[in-house]
């Protein structure tokens, strides 16, 4: 998957949402992010944890999910990283290229 799609993807904006909250109820998911009953017993059901009796239906992100969260958000931060090594890599070989120009 690249990175483009991972962004539009409603499994990560369902974690960026429940990740910033401690609970949670499915109504404010399905109006906060647009997503449907299907969709959410589909993609993210399984990777919370509900709080509370059933008829509290209180959700909190679940170990597994949080800890995918943050591995996409260190992968977001290596690949700029690397983007940036890579204009800093850029730069060096043209400041080298052009000292030996000069000499």
């Amino acid at each position: 998957m690249k990175a483009k799609d991972l962004e539009k993807s409603k499994f990560i904006k369902v974690l960026e949402y429940t990740c910033s909250r401690e609970f949670f109820t499915e109504e404010e998911i399905f109006k906060e992010l647009d997503l449907s009953s299907d969709e959410w017993v589909r993609n993210v059901r399984d990777n919370m944890t509900q709080q509370g009796t059933v008829s509290d239906k209180k959700w909190t992100v679940g170990q597994d999910a949080f800890f995918r969260y943050l591995e996409y958000l260190e992968l977001k931060e290596a690949r700029q990283s690397s983007k940036e090594a890579r204009v800093y890599a850029i730069i060096a070989i043209i400041i080298s290229i052009v000292t030996m120009l000069l000499k």
